[in-house]
């Protein structure tokens, strides 16, 4: 059976949301800290090879990738709402709920979160829920052989569901979605800007889910942006990525890069929460 190869920890329809009219973008690499010559498409960029690929009984198997691909398949639609709409669309309760189980599956499918992923999994306790699991089958087949390694892998898809079950039941009226239509916002790499980088879904947190459609999660809705914000974001965006960034305007890349103003994350993230924090209403003592 053949089995995939390119592994996107960003799905591809998720990232078609930051493409020019012909579904291509600017592609800047952090690594060589240039802009690639030639627009590209989603498929080249946004994945590791065989990221999630796994030894099952010494046959390589890619059971990881295909559960990411069911959870995708159920999230396109709404993505493709919001690609098509100019503006911000009404999205139901269900639509909100999958939003969530998408974000969560976002951050926890990155490169970046594997070692906080890493430390939240009981190896042992997994280990011996699979094999009872297995037992109570009765397939009459032996059971698999999985190393540390293969069950992280095998884990891994779990672990936005794992996360919403464990966290409190989100308030939607939370999360607030801002549109652009100039399609300003850069698609990162690392595309989570949290207040609190150790429990983002937990915090405020700020998104982008198109080029057009920021989505921002604060205890008060955020009806607009000003510009030295939204330029804070994307300089924050750019200065988080690890390896790529993309975006249909080569210019505004390329005009972030050669700002020769040094701002560190820290500040950045003090300057666009302390602009929410400052939107929020104060609560008088009766």
């Amino acid at each position: 059976m053949n089995i995939s190869r390119r592994h996107h920890y960003l799905p591809e329809f998720y990232l078609k949301g930051f493409t020019n009219s012909q579904g291509l973008f600017a592609v800047y690499s952090v690594p060589k800290n240039r802009i690639k010559r030639n627009l590209q498409p989603p498929s080249s960029h946004f994945f590791v090879k065989d990221r999630n690929s796994m030894r099952l009984n010494g046959a390589m198997t890619d059971i990881p990738e295909r559960a990411y691909s069911i959870v995708d398949n159920r999230m396109a639609g709404i993505f493709q709402k919001l690609q098509a709409y100019q503006g911000v669309p009404k999205l139901s309760v269900h639509e909100m709920t999958g939003l969530y189980h998408f974000l969560s599956n976002l951050f926890w499918r990155n490169p970046a979160a594997d070692a906080q992923f890493e430390k939240t999994v009981d190896l042992s306790n997994v280990r011996n829920l699979f094999s009872q699991t297995f037992r109570q089958a009765s397939t009459g087949l032996p059971e698999p052989v999985l190393d540390d390694k293969d069950l992280i892998s095998l884990m891994r898809p779990l672990a936005g569901t794992i996360s919403i079950e464990k966290s409190k039941a989100q308030n939607f009226r939370d999360w607030g979605i801002l549109y652009n239509p100039k399609g300003v916002f850069i698609c990162s790499d690392r595309p989570f800007i949290a207040r609190d980088t150790s429990n983002i879904f937990g915090s405020d947190f700020i998104v982008p889910l198109t080029k057009h459609h920021l989505l921002i999660k604060t205890a008060q809705p955020i009806p607009r942006v000003p510009p030295i914000i939204a330029y804070f974001i994307q300089l924050a965006l750019v200065q988080q990525a690890k390896d790529y960034c993309a975006s249909p305007d080569r210019e505004l890349i390329q005009a972030i890069l050669d700002d020769p103003s040094y701002y560190t994350m820290e500040l950045l993230r003090d300057a666009i929460f302390g602009f929410i924090a400052s939107n929020r209403p104060v609560v008088q003592d009766k």
